[in-house]
C-alpha cells in the first residue's frame, strides 16, 4: 500500500557521515567563535532581571517593615508575598540561568 505524502523506500538516500573523530574539536572550535558574544549578553540580560526582582522585593519589605502606616493585614500579605519572591530570585533563578545559558 502506497501513501502519496510519505517518501518510498527508493526515494531515500543514503548520506555517509564524516568519518572523523567524532569527539574532536575542529567542528566546535568554529562554531564558538561566535557564541561568546552572545552569551555574554544574555547573560546580562538575565542577571539585570534577577537583580531588578531581587532588589524590587526587598524594597517592599524594607517599606512595610519600616513605614508605620504600611503595616497593615493587606500589606503583611504582600510583605509575604515580596520575600516569597525574593527567595525564587536569589535561589531558583541563577540556577534556571545557568540551565538556559549551558544547557545543563
Amino acid at each position: 500500500m502506497e501513501f502519496p505524502h510519505f517518501p518510498s523506500i527508493s526515494d531515500v538516500v543514503r548520506v555517509d557521515h564524516d568519518t572523523t573523530e567524532p569527539w574532536s574539536n575542529a567542528s566546535v572550535e568554529a562554531e564558538e567563535v561566535e557564541e561568546p558574544k552572545q552569551l555574554r549578553w544574555n547573560m546580562l540580560w538575565l542577571l539585570t532581571v534577577i537583580v531588578a526582582t531581587g532588589a524590587g522585593n526587598l524594597l517592599v519589605c524594607v517599606a512595610v517593615c519600616r513605614e508605620r502606616a504600611l503595616q497593615n493585614m493587606a500589606n503583611y500579605f504582600l510583605m509575604s508575598l515580596a520575600i516569597a519572591d525574593l527567595l525564587v530570585s536569589i535561589t531558583v533563578m541563577p540556577i534556571a540561568m545557568t540551565v538556559l545559558l549551558f544547557g545543563t
